[in-house]
């Protein structure tokens, strides 16, 4: 393996030079080409085209051809126009090939007035020449004669560069990449390089994609016929490098793949095989385009990324990046958002095999050709190729397993910030020292790694134990023996005594608010509510006491961080969603209450942290939020507006304090917005005819207002705020009790009062 790597160390695209190493079988071919070219007379000429497609494999036999020519006394000269764009840069290169080509080869020039051509001479008389080539002479005249006249060279001259070679030996010159110049030229320069081609004792090969050169002449002489009569007069040759057969392009595939990409260990490499592009470069491309994926194999464990996924999505985005990328957004991402994987497990392929009997498998098949027409894609064997590449994918691996899909597409742009494998080489090192340091410094390191914030690795992290704790108890809850049942439990405890001591320790280098929020109390709550209803046995018993024991840690640990608003608003919104009808829902219902004692907090202190915050209302506007706090607010029962002792409330105190506090004066402000938000399409938890009740209660919404103009707002808000003034007393509430201070007034117009929804 290491002499193959060593001898091909070129790069992935290079032509394989060591015959050796040929796995297409083309050898013989290339013994029949180079037949063409050596085997003789000594006075004749020959012209040899060696057809193929982009990437067939044309520079591969002409670099086996020049290394045969050397081994056998021949002179080889190989030229490649690839950068030309005038007529005189072909010829200019062209020449200097020839003219240095023989000595290169240790082949003496017997006179030496070629040495003494002009166009040797300096840098600016070179240029002068060229250009008087092309300028000079029209293109039906540039032939050999036309050079002559310029470079003071005749065909006398060019013969004698085979004057000292055996009578037996040739001067082979391969002229490569005609096809990638630019098309106008090649006409001309087919008809001028005739006449040299019938020089004695040269041999011209001719490697080109014969399609890209017949469009060329086509254009040159108006017909495909004068393309290919054309050729006809210029080759005595025509060899046309096969497609090779499926089984030597599957065997070429698996050997670069051992060489370059030996971490991506395929189950069945005859699954691929006749998926596999059949063009060599392109194949090589394949493996090339493999390896940014070097990287995520090291981090993941060996099964955890199906690589003949991987490989089929990186044939799709030879195919078409633009379409591959159509493709994954189209079928995995969430629809309407940006950079997210649908990770419900629904797909449009498998709503096609849910719906196959009811044209489910047409929709799908429009569905790729929209995409390919959106991409651009017009020819028809790509296009094939492309529906046949996901038509693949989508039969093999079903409705099941569409994630397995997502999750190896994804790889490239969205890797995961915590692999399985990376897990359990820190979940193994906690099992055996039980050092939270030594969990966190493992965890700043790879943040560091992936170029993430501590914060976000340690989220998905608890994320992560959280998985892995559901799979403990999964296999706790199916196992057969109480040997398997104990052991499963035992592991599932090892969770709790790592995310415990990450509750009481943190994580080095993390913010301690973070850890706690209640986006990662709700991923650990989780399991723990999917479970809590298996009690049936005493292990069971004792270890859902430990659960909730481990809970109100949390709980109690984020109260020091200040999070019991949001913690007890969380936990407030999970009572009122659940209604009870099972055993589970009812223990879910006891859990949420012990672990609101635990907070030892209510819904009026949280409704004050709201009316306290920078952009508290706004921030429980939505419909989903602030569940339970709206509840209370827009009750004028509600505990925060019920009038105590002191003939106040919560709210009437909390809202006293607009004048010294702009937070609350601007939270009264968008208080009323939300109650005539409320009154007019209702909220999640209350509907609008409940909350128009709360007009009945005046002097709450006296007290907003008087709040809400507390001291004098920027003139961009006036205009807003007496509309919203207007929507209140068109609710029924006395204009004497809305204040109307002279700044609100400016700018104003007298309006008459109206009904404003």
């Amino acid at each position: 393996m290491d002499d193959i790597k060593s001898s091909e160390a070129k790069g992935f695209d290079n032509p394989v030079s060591d015959m050796k190493l040929d796995m297409l079988g083309r050898q013989p071919l290339m013994q029949q080409v180079y037949a063409h070219l050596t085997n003789l007379e000594p006075g004749w000429s020959v012209r040899v085209g060696l057809l193929a497609p982009w990437g067939g494999g044309k520079t591969t036999v002409c670099d086996w051809i020049v290394n045969q020519a050397k081994v056998d006394g021949h002179i080889p000269i190989q030229y490649s126009p690839w950068s030309t764009k005038t007529d005189a840069e072909l010829w200019h290169g062209l020449y200097e090939k020839l003219l240095k080509g023989v000595p290169d080869n240790c082949l003496e020039v017997k006179r030496t007035g070629l040495g003494k051509l002009k166009f040797w001479g300096s840098s600016a008389s070179r240029h002068k020449v060229i250009s008087q080539l092309s300028d000079a002479h029209q293109i039906s005249q540039a032939s050999l004669g036309a050079v002559q006249s310029i470079f003071s060279i005749s065909k006398k001259d060019i013969q004698e560069l085979t004057a000292n070679l055996s009578k037996d030996k040739r001067i082979l010159v391969i002229i490569d990449d005609l096809d990638r110049v630019e098309k106008a030229l090649i006409p001309r320069f087919l008809l001028s390089l005739r006449d040299l081609m019938d020089l004695d004792r040269f041999s011209f090969l001719l490697p080109f994609d014969d399609e890209i050169i017949s469009h060329a002449l086509e254009g040159y002489g108006g017909t495909q016929e004068y393309g290919n009569n054309f050729l006809d007069k210029i080759l005595d040759y025509r060899v046309h490098i096969p497609s090779a057969p499926e089984e030597k392009i599957l065997k070429l595939f698996q050997s670069e793949i051992e060489k370059y990409c030996e971490f991506a260990a395929l189950d069945d490499y005859g699954a691929l095989k006749d998926y596999l592009p059949s063009n060599p470069r392109k194949l090589k491309a394949l493996v090339r385009s493999l390896r940014v994926y070097e990287q995520e194999a090291v981090r993941h464990k060996n099964d955890e990324i199906d690589w003949n996924v991987v490989f089929f999505g990186q044939m799709l985005r030879i195919e078409s990046e633009k379409f591959f990328r159509l493709f994954v957004d189209d079928t995995f991402y969430k629809k309407g958002e940006v950079s997210k994987f649908d990770t419900s497990g629904v797909s449009p392929w498998m709503s096609t095999i849910i719906n196959r009997d009811n044209g489910g498998e047409k929709k799908e098949k429009e569905r790729i050709e929209s995409l390919l027409d959106v991409a651009n894609i017009t020819d028809r064997l790509k296009r094939e190729r492309v529906i046949s590449l996901c038509e693949f994918l989508r039969r093999s691996y079903g409705y099941s397993k569409a994630n397995v899909i997502s999750y190896a597409f994804k790889l490239i742009d969205n890797p995961e910030t915590l692999t399985w494998g990376e897990f359990d080489n820190i979940w193994g090192d906690w099992k055996k020292n039980k050092k939270i340091q030594k969990v966190s410094d493992a965890l700043n390191q790879l943040a560091k790694r992936i170029q993430i914030s501590n914060d976000d690795m340690a989220s998905e992290f608890i994320n992560t134990l959280t998985q892995k704790y559901g799979e403990f108890l999964h296999l706790a809850s199916s196992v057969t023996l109480s040997s398997e049942h104990e052991h499963a439990i035992k592991q599932s405890k090892e969770i709790l005594l790592l995310i415990g001591s990450i509750i009481e320790n943190g994580v080095s280098n993390t913010d301690r608010a973070h850890i706690l929020s209640v986006s990662n109390f709700e991923k650990v709550l989780e399991q723990p509510l999917r479970w809590i209803h298996f009690n049936g046995n005493d292990l069971d018993k004792k270890h859902r006491r430990e659960e909730v024991e481990l809970l109100k840690k949390w709980v109690k640990k984020a109260k020091e961080y200040g999070l019991s608003s949001q913690l007890y608003r969380y936990l407030m919104g999970l009572s009122l969603e659940n209604q009870i009808f099972s055993e589970k829902q009812k223990l879910s219902k006891e859990l949420y209450s012990e672990l609101q004692e635990v907070l030892d907090h209510s819904l009026c202190q949280s409704v004050i942290e709201v009316f306290e915050k920078q952009n508290g209302i706004i921030g429980i506007m939505p419909h989903d939020a602030g569940v339970g706090v709206k509840g209370i607010l827009l009750n004028a029962d509600s505990e925060f507006w019920q009038t105590t002792e002191d003939n106040s409330s919560l709210g009437f105190k909390t809202l006293e304090k607009a004048a010294t506090n702009a937070s609350v004066q601007k939270n009264a402000l968008d208080c009323l917005d939300l109650i005539r938000k409320a009154s007019n399409e209702g909220v999640q938890e209350i509907q609008a005819k409940e909350a128009q009740e709360i007009f009945k209660t005046p002097q709450i919404i006296e007290a907003l207002w008087d709040a809400a103009i507390a001291t004098p707002l920027q003139f961009r808000r006036l205009s807003e705020t007496r509309k919203t003034r207007k929507y209140l007393i068109s609710m029924g509430v006395d204009e004497g009790r809305l204040k109307c201070p002279n700044w609100l007034t400016v700018g104003s117009e007298p309006e008459s009062d109206k009904r404003v929804k």
